[in-house]
């Protein structure tokens, strides 16, 4: 199940809350009326919480973590938050109620190709409101869930770059930064070769399939090339690319590295 937990402090030990259908992943058409239901439920024997549920851009760390855009950074063209409403945005519930979210948006005429993305936050009343009281929630988000929507009929757009590339002192470890520059969310993984100065391979390495990454978004991979003897002075390159979930070729780059 993909979805995130944010936490600005520890979870409580017996918050028991739980939320399903916390993936929304259609595609849609401009035009086109769309909803999703959501149900938050919570466990017998646990105090009651009052919740307030909003729609936010959806914004991804270098290291895949899902999270709410600030609003100071502004508005990607690829947010869907526009369109979307949560209703109702405000709730009660009690230990062993559970209770309906229904998320819904008219996709514009002119939302353009691509994906479109948002985050559908559940927040304690008190963290959200910046309250402090003696029932406050240690938690601020309790739950992301996603919203992927693929404009249907529309050009979908696989590519990107390796922005930053580096080794280090021990000329082992290898990170190197990619960014999605195309318009819609695909996984992507890293492979890189540690070659000599007359092309022989001395080491390879590869990474795990990544979670998606969402347009606009970078995407860190760590992969470690340790050859089978001790390099010696002189000069050497790494090659690295990155391949998406199918194998298509998104990014190559390579550097020298002088010992």
């Amino acid at each position: 199940m993909e979805f995130a937990l944010v936490l600005m402090a520890m979870i409580p030990v017996g918050l028991g809350l739980g939320v399903s259908g916390v993936v929304f992943e259609a595609d849609v058409s401009p035009g086109e009326s769309i909803s999703h239901e959501m149900i938050v439920s919570l466990r017998e024997g646990e105090k009651p919480l009052d919740l307030v549920v909003v729609v936010e851009d959806w914004n991804q760390s270098i290291d895949g973590v899902n999270q709410p855009q600030e609003e100071m950074a502004g508005q990607s063209i690829y947010s869907a938050r526009s369109f979307l409403k949560a209703e109702p945005s405000k709730l009660h519930i009690d230990p062993g109620e559970s209770k309906k979210i229904a998320v819904r948006g008219d996709v514009p005429l002119d939302v353009g190709a691509g994906g479109r993305y948002a985050l559908i936050g559940i927040y304690s009343i008190p963290e959200k409101a910046g309250e402090e009281t003696e029932n406050s929630v240690g938690v601020s988000v309790a739950v992301n869930a996603l919203v992927r929507l693929t404009i249907s009929g529309t050009e979908l757009s696989k590519q990107g770059d390796i922005t930053s590339m580096r080794m280090d002192d021990n000329c082992q470890n290898l990170s190197l930064v990619f960014k999605n520059e195309g318009n819609y969310h695909f996984k992507a993984s890293a492979r890189a070769f540690l070659k000599d100065s007359v092309g022989n391979i001395l080491a390879t390495s590869s990474s795990p399939l990544s979670s998606n990454i969402l347009p606009e978004a970078s995407r860190l991979f760590q992969l470690t090339l340790v050859p089978d003897e001790e390099l010696k002075r002189g000069s050497y390159f790494v090659n690295a690319s990155v391949e998406s979930e199918d194998g298509t070729l998104l990014a190559s780059k390579e550097i020298e590295i002088k010992l």
